[in-house]
């Protein structure tokens, strides 16, 4: 082969951050077998010419010199020729030093004569490189770069959009997106082929998944020049993939390239290899959601390998996921009882139901680990402690709605056992520890329950049952027993109306048959009304009376409209009004459409003046009114005295 020489205007970027700071060159070595396999194909599998501008630790020349490619690669930094470091070592005759934004020129040294003759290359790569010269400086490196292109040649790159600062110092001198791109190089006369990008798909030397987060790829040619047709049989095969996945794990930066990989090489895998590929896979921490991806999809013969239930919940425990891998146990353990190796893992779960910090050594920190955690102690009846995680996890994710629904799970579990134990005082307690938000018709329907069978609160549990049926809960259920709270307290029209349809919605519950027949008994029994024939003798007056105790009214002012309740300020206030209520008090409700989270439609005033039984008037703002609020610095929602 012949020899290059480089001539070069300057043989250092010297002014370049990158070589004030060396960064790049001093920790990069990329490479990618896929990438080459699939240039190789695109361009006929000849020995190609290769040039890379910007090599870093030059990986990517030696791949391509050792598949018999000629490659060469320009470093703008003498760090890793100083430092001897990656290729440099290996491959010094392929690697040079040079600023690439100033002119410079490779050639071949033909022997005996010694003659020099200009070469030119059938790819030119720039992995992470444009962006880094400054804007001034582009129209150069595309005249190197045309200079030293073939005809029908490729110019491939990858670009980052985002700035990079790294101590201070801007590496990225040109940061821009693919449109302004596209533009430049449109008036350099290259043209972009999106084809051929699509062709490569995330099979970069640098990318997305190859520690460039956000970058993206163009693959150029000389305007009016046709690339060649991307072959559509240039697929990698599954060792392939395995074998590129299992190199790219021992480079922590390019972790989620690795596992694009191996859930590439799944579904082309042969029966019969998908437990043990798993298990290779599950000895990485970071790939054991892959590896159940392949335990998964094991053939019935696979399913019967002793070792596939173990390897499973293992990657679930280590995943932090104690409910599932005690569900895979458990299953397990039903065929092979004395398995020792699933008894060690039963143990474990059982040391982490007892005592959380043990949980510590397994999944992820944070949210994860108590969202799991909390799920898996419900499971095991550990209900504090259930709640107390998953308070953890909201407290880092306040809006959560899985957390939220699991935390929701957890206080309806403990409700229901405080019922069993006729513990309602406990059960109201856990009901006020509902997030604000899910205080709903389920909520309601509990709350009334807790109030009904403590057998002191009838007109709130009664109001409860109300907003329950209101905001949409079961029917059935809420007519039910509303019917018997109404049957209890003597209201037995109200009880038979309710019981009537509780029945008619379930014909054959017993239950509400037999209540519904006791309000039947006990509305016969009442007295017959009296014959109106002859007009009844006024009653008499009473005389008035210093002794009498006059009738006690109370108003109150809500700012806003407290139904349906939504936070606990709006429990708050309806829990202000029972009292006032269940005290005798004759109580008249007064608000505002003003400063108002909750809208006093669809309700409307008729609605809360049934549902609470009360009279009901609010004041509807005014152009006006928002005029006088809107000057005033210390008025606005929230500051009711004002007003």
């Amino acid at each position: 082969m012949a020899n290059l020489v480089l001539k070069a205007e300057q043989a250092v970027a010297l002014d370049s951050p990158d070589h004030l700071m060396p960064h790049g060159t001093r920790l990069d070595n990329s490479r990618n077998p896929l990438f080459n396999k699939k240039l190789g194909h695109l361009l006929g599998h000849k020995p190609l010419w290769v040039l890379d501008l910007g090599c870093s630790g030059g990986g990517f020349v030696k791949n391509c010199l050792d598949e018999g490619h000629i490659a060469v690669g320009l470093e703008g930094s003498d760090y890793s020729k100083k430092q001897q470091r990656a290729e440099w070592a290996t491959i010094p005759d392929h690697l040079f030093t040079c600023d690439v934004s100033r002119p410079f020129e490779l050639s071949s040294v033909v022997e005996p004569a010694h003659e020099t003759t200009p070469v030119q290359f059938d790819v030119i790569t720039a992995w992470e490189l444009i962006e880094h010269i400054k804007e001034q400086n582009l129209p150069q490196v595309c005249q190197n770069v045309l200079r030293h292109l073939r005809p029908g040649g490729l110019w491939i790159m990858s670009v980052s959009p985002n700035p990079e600062v790294i101590e201070g110092r801007v590496l990225h001198q040109t940061v821009q997106g693919a449109d302004w791109w596209l533009n430049f190089f449109r008036q350099q006369g290259l043209e972009n082929h999106p084809e051929l990008v699509q062709y490569f798909d995330c099979d970069w030397v640098r990318g997305p998944l190859q520690n460039a987060p956000g970058s993206f790829h163009l693959i150029l040619s000389r305007q009016g020049e046709t690339p060649p047709d991307p072959p559509s049989d240039a697929g990698c095969s599954p060792e392939e993939l395995l074998a590129a996945g299992k190199e790219y794990l021992t480079q922590e930066a390019f972790l989620s390239y690795a596992i694009h990989l191996f859930r590439r090489a799944l579904p082309l895998l042969p029966p019969g290899k998908m437990v043990e590929t798993g298990r290779l896979l599950s000895e990485h921490n970071a790939l054991l959601e892959v590896a159940l991806e392949f335990f998964d999809r094991a053939t019935p013969s696979e399913d019967a390998n002793p070792q596939l239930a173990e390897l499973r919940a293992s990657c679930l425990l280590r995943m932090g996921q104690f409910l599932e891998a005690e569900t895979a146990v458990q299953a397990a353990l039903k065929g092979r009882p004395h398995d020792d190796s699933l008894r060690r893992i039963q143990t474990e779960l059982d040391l982490i139901a007892c005592d959380v910090a043990h949980a510590g050594k397994y999944g992820t920190q944070g949210f994860w680990r108590h969202l799991n955690l909390g799920i898996f102690l419900r499971h095991r009846d550990r209900l504090a402690e259930s709640q107390t995680e998953l308070e953890k996890a909201l407290v880092l994710r306040p809006n959560d709605e899985s957390a939220l629904f699991q935390l929701r799970e957890t206080l309806k579990t403990a409700v229901r056992r405080a019922f069993d134990a006729k513990q309602y005082d406990q059960a109201l307690a856990l009901l006020e520890a509902f997030p604000a938000r899910q205080k709903d018709g389920e909520w309601n329907y509990l709350r009334a329950q807790a109030l009904h069978w403590q057998r002191q609160e009838p007109a709130a549990a009664r109001r409860h049952y109300d907003l329950a049926l209101r905001l949409g809960h079961d029917e059935f259920w809420v007519r039910a027993l509303r019917g018997r709270l109404a049957l209890e307290t003597g209201d037995l029209r109200a009880a038979r109306a309710d019981l009537a349809r509780a029945l008619e919605l379930h014909p054959d519950d017993a239950d509400a048959k037999n209540d519904l027949a006791a309000a039947q008994r006990g509305l016969a029994a009442l007295p017959a009304p009296k014959s109106a024939a002859l007009p009844a003798a006024p009653a008499k007056r009473p005389e008035p009376s210093l002794l009498r105790r006059p009738r006690k009214r109370a108003l109150i002012f809500w700012p806003y409209c407290a139904l349906p309740p939504h936070t606990g300020t709006h429990g708050t206030c309806l829990s202000d009004f029972a009292v006032l209520r269940d005290l005798g008090f004759e109580v008249a409700l007064y608000g505002t459409t003003l400063c108002t989270d909750n809208s006093w439609e669809p309700l409307g005033r008729e609605d809360v003046q049934k549902m609470l039984g009360a009279r009901v008037y609010y004041h509807v703002g005014t152009p006006a009114d928002q005029e006088y609020i809107r000057p005033q610095p210390d008025l606005g929602p929230g500051r009711w005295a004002a007003y």
